[in-house]
């Protein structure tokens, strides 16, 4: 496996999603028809299925607290706890 699909392996996909969004990547989504070739196998962390659009008016606020949020679920913070923590705007 090479290096860098090795590191993005360990990392929280969301953090990923939101630093490529942060330079200026808007289309970052895989099309549904990249499936794995070998049964089992992934391209790098979990994928759920979603549906949205993106919100090109969120404030520096929004960010931070989304920003506050996550970095408290990725180091061990129940998510419910964070949002009571973080949340509120």
């Amino acid at each position: 496996m090479p290096a860098r699909t090795e590191r993005l392996a360990r990392c929280y996909t969301g953090a990923v999603h939101d630093v490529r969004r942060m330079m200026g990547h808007d289309s970052i989504v895989l099309p549904p028809e990249i499936q794995a070739v070998a049964p089992g196998t992934r391209l790098a962390g979990p994928v759920w299925t979603v549906s949205g659009h993106i919100d090109h008016t969120r404030t520096e606020e929004v960010v931070n607290t989304e920003s506050a949020m996550r970095r408290a679920q990725v180091g061990g913070m129940d998510p419910v706890a964070a949002y009571n923590e973080y949340g509120k705007f």
